[in-house]
Order: structure tokens, then C-alpha cells, then sequence
């Protein structure tokens, strides 16, 4: 059977609702030590990195080993209908609920500009083993993308990935899509 995007979406959605809490933060630990060990990471000076919710890979332990080692950290503010920009914080504690009750930095921090940003870390329901990203259907993160030259890495569940997804012409492949089982390099 072929699932659209839609169809993607729901059937991921319910695989995490499903999932077991204590599974979920094995993953977690083994995604976060993958990233961490990664060249491109540990090379990166600067990352944009998306602030975790609900049953998404918890991204608080990145963010903080990215402060502590003196790495320079943006998260995305949305700043309209399908938009996004990515502002700096040096803190978790700079952090507050917006649209969608995700946590995003404060209006007045400043504006991280894409050309300063070596690694994306984004978030996705699913990805395949192709690089493509199933995101929760907004867009913001294809949007925002199409203007950097970073990395790319979607952390996914691997009970999320899919062999191949649906895909639209606007759709940004990543460069790493990981897994607590492996690390697909696409790039």
C-alpha cells in the first residue's frame, strides 16, 4: 500500500503514541551519542538546533553539551504564517513557549544569519534512507533550509524510518538522518 504524506504522517504519529516511555529515552541517549560523535558535530562552531516536544528525540542534552563546549547555539523563533528565523541563546533558560507551545528563544535575541551556521539539527515524524524528511506538514524547516549551506541532520526514531517517503520538489534532503541503530550519511 503507498501512503501519502498525510497518511505518513498519522501512521508515525501513532507508532510514537504507542511507543514505550522507557524505550523512548534509551533512543534518545543512543541518537544524542551518535550526533555527538560525529566529525561534523564535534567540528561544527555553531549549531541550529531544534527545542524538543512530546515524544520528538529530546534535544535539551544537545543544546547543553553544545554550550559547554563552546559551540554558539540558535533555535528557530517563527516570525509568520510558515516562517522562521534563527536567533541565538547562551541559556535553556532563554527559552519560552510560542506558536504551537514550542519552546522558542526570546524576541530580542539576536538573529543567528545562515551563513553562520555550520549544522542544522531538525526534527521529522519519519526520514528514509534517502535523506528525505517527513516533517509535521508546516513547511518551516524546507523553508528555512533552502537558504543555508550547513549540514543537514534529521534525528530520527528508528521505528520512524521508512525506506522511501513521499516527496514534493520543495522537500530538503538531509545530509544524516541517525538513528540509535545507525547513521545514514547521504552527503
Amino acid at each position: 500500500m503507498i501512503m501519502d504524506k498525510q497518511q505518513w504522517r498519522e501512521f508515525c504519529k501513532l507508532r510514537l503514541r504507542n511507543a514505550d516511555t522507557y524505550e523512548l529515552m534509551v533512543s534518545d541517549a543512543l541518537i544524542i551519542s551518535r550526533l555527538l560523535a560525529l566529525t561534523e558535530y564535534r567540528n561544527a562552531g555553531s549549531i541550529f538546533c531544534y527545542a524538543s516536544r512530546d515524544r520528538e528525540v529530546d534535544t535539551d542534552p544537545i543544546i547543553e553539551n553544545a554550550l559547554n563546549a563552546n559551540k554558539t547555539i540558535a533555535l528557530p523563533r517563527i516570525i509568520g504564517n510558515g516562517m522562521m528565523e534563527a536567533r541565538w541563546i547562551s541559556d535553556l533558560n532563554q527559552l519560552q513557549p510560542g506558536r504551537f507551545g514550542i519552546r522558542e528563544p526570546l524576541a530580542e535575541a539576536p538573529i543567528a544569519p545562515t551563513k553562520n551556521i555550520d549544522m542544522a539539527i531538525i526534527p521529522c515524524l519519519s526520514c528514509d534512507m534517502e535523506g528525505h524528511r517527513l516533517g509535521y506538514g508546516g513547511g518551516y524547516y524546507d523553508r528555512y533550509l533552502a537558504h543555508t549551506t550547513c549540514y543537514k541532520v534529521a534525528l530520527c526514531r528508528e521505528r520512524s524510518l521508512a525506506m522511501l517517503l513521499p516527496t514534493d520538489e520543495t522537500d530538503i534532503r538531509m545530509d544524516f538522518v541517525i538513528t540509535e541503530k545507525r547513521t545514514v550519511v547521504v552527503c
